[in-house]
């Protein structure tokens, strides 16, 4: 018999019992004693339970009510002629328990009315300061001797050491419960470890194998301090992600190491949403979508469900790239042959999400390319995703090109100049490249980037490091600013007809569409003596520059 059956047997086969279950805040003790009464339930049907939740309560009035409200259903009509006695319940305290009136009390509550009754008293450590801990006991020892009923209690006992010796100076005396546990107590259940009862809560209340609430339970274990309560909001969390998100990715090799972090980090924002201590081994890991969770009522906008659904993949083809890498150094230094590791190649390189980013690491295409020559010497074939990996370069190279918000620093001029090497040696390539470029042209607006930019700012474009931003543009776009907007051309001319060294000379590339729209805006009809006009003024200055080597070119 397991020790819900034992309690339920103790409770339905004596009377004036009482039983104390005790243990720490959110280990099971409530959770317990609910499975207890279905026990009981089932085994004795005429057996009823009173529970009182004591959860701030003040006073034996509001106590009183509750109980003879669910034994007797409207309290009203039978406590309306004596409620104005309820303020002489206690008339006195002796001995450390509490002499009721009798005649009031037999007036609300006759023995009868306890026949196959038990009195439960839970969270006694969380009532009002105004109840105190004595009362509670001789109400306890009433209903147990006077209307020989059985009674549980509920508590945590440490806890209510530390409330009581709080509140008085005889610290170093006997506890409460040394005290009157010997009168009032006929046996203690101590809760200490509940890991069974978590296992069956995982089991019941999660939808999936055994390894992802293996997974739970060892998150429980480790970060949950045994609280129940802590495990039961967590499931609550996880069954809404599982649905949502990590179960679309279940059949990846690497599903279960990553989603063991995305738990782990999940329990750690419900802790913090619930204001309970975060442990060092908590903060490892960040996913600070999970906040967005917990601040919108428990639920992901679909754009943000998107984003975790994104980073949980990236997150599992991150492991696939690690996992090559292990095999390409026992390739290289151990003893994995070559047709095992083509297979390895043949397998994993569809699987990286990202082919160029991995933690802040660049891999170039010629990274990949050595691969593929590897892979075709050991099979004769070419990989079949090889086309599909190098068009993803050209992608990311045009996302490159288009992001006028990044600096175009030497590294990334030389890591994408392998890229459009490979461009050029390849037709279809080349084709490809620009359709995606003519595609981002249609969605840029060289408005919005002149209304984002302050009139001092224009010209802070027009430097060698960052004049690449123009080329997302297009051409005929740049020439009706030119046209309208006098701050832009006024500042273009005074940057360009300044003087400028022969280094400085040779790092700008005429072919820019910033040069190109400004020689097409000379050449309209509408400008042909105002091209004389300015190539004449330039000469003048008898100083080499951009716009003099543009307009005479």
């Amino acid at each position: 018999m397991d020790k819900i059956d034992n309690i339920a047997n103790f409770l339905n086969n004596n009377s004036k019992k009482c039983l104390a279950i005790n243990g720490a805040w959110g280990i099971g003790k409530t959770y317990l004693w609910k499975q207890v009464e279905k026990k009981l339930s089932k085994v004795n049907k005429d057996k009823k339970v009173v529970y009182i939740d004591l959860f701030g309560k003040e006073s034996y009035k509001q106590i009183f009510e509750e109980i003879v409200a669910i034994l007797h259903g409207n309290y009203n009509k039978i406590t309306q002629t004596t409620l104005k006695s309820l303020e002489d319940l206690i008339k006195c305290i002796s001995g450390g328990l509490i002499s009721l009136n009798s005649d009031t009390i037999f007036s609300f509550l006759k023995k009868k009315d306890f026949e196959n009754i038990i009195v439960c008293f839970d969270n006694i450590e969380r009532r009002s300061d105004s109840l105190s801990l004595k009362e509670i006991l001789g109400l306890v020892n009433l209903l147990k001797e006077d209307k020989e009923c059985n009674v549980v209690i509920i508590f945590h006992k440490e806890e209510l050491n530390r409330m009581i010796n709080k509140d008085t100076e005889e610290n170093n005396k006997q506890s409460w419960y040394e005290i009157y546990k010997e009168k009032i107590i006929d046996y203690e259940f101590v809760i200490n470890d509940n890991s069974k009862v978590a296992n069956s809560i995982i089991s019941n209340k999660i939808e999936c194998d055994e390894k992802v609430q293996n997974i739970i339970f060892e998150c429980y274990q480790r970060f949950c301090s045994n609280n129940l309560r802590l495990l039961l909001k967590f499931i609550e969390y996880v069954n809404y992600f599982n649905k949502e998100c990590f179960n679309q990715y279940h059949s990846d090799k690497f599903f279960y190491i990553v989603l063991n972090i995305y738990y782990r980090d999940l329990l750690k924002y419900t802790k913090q949403h619930y204001y309970i201590p975060i442990n060092d081994h908590d903060k490892n890991i960040d996913i600070p979508i999970f906040q967005e969770y917990f601040n919108n009522y428990y639920v992901l906008s679909h754009e943000k469900m998107s984003i975790l659904k994104n980073n949980f993949e990236n997150s599992l083809k991150n492991y696939d790239r690690m996992y090559f890498l292990d095999y390409h150094n026992k390739y290289l230094y151990g003893n994995l042959n070559d047709i095992d590791f083509a297979k390895y190649i043949e397998d994993l390189f569809p699987k990286f999400k990202n082919y160029i980013y991995e933690n802040g690491t660049y891999y170039s295409i010629t990274y990949y390319q050595g691969f593929f020559k590897l892979y075709k010497k050991i099979t004769s074939k070419e990989l079949d995703c090889k086309k599909n990996i190098e068009k993803n370069f050209i992608k990311e190279l045009v996302e490159y090109e288009f992001n006028i918000s990044i600096l175009h620093d030497p590294f990334h001029e030389n890591f994408y100049k392998e890229i459009k090497d490979m461009i050029e040696k390849n037709e279809e390539y080349k084709n490809y490249y620009q359709e995606l470029q003519s595609e981002k042209r249609k969605n840029i607006n060289i408005d919005s980037f002149f209304n984002s930019l302050t009139s001092n700012k224009i010209i802070q474009t027009f430097n060698y490091n960052v004049i690449w931003q123009y080329n997302c543009f297009e051409i005929e776009s740049i020439v009706k600013s030119f046209q309208i907007n006098n701050d832009f051309c006024h500042q273009f001319f005074i940057f360009f007809s300044s003087t400028m060294d022969v280094q400085m000379l040779q790092k700008y590339e005429l072919k820019n569409n910033l040069f190109q729209a400004y020689s097409d805006f000379l050449d309209l009809k509408e400008n042909k003596i105002k091209k004389e006009e300015i190539l004449k003024i330039i000469k003048e200055q008898n100083h080499d520059c951009i716009l003099l080597k543009l307009i005479t070119s």
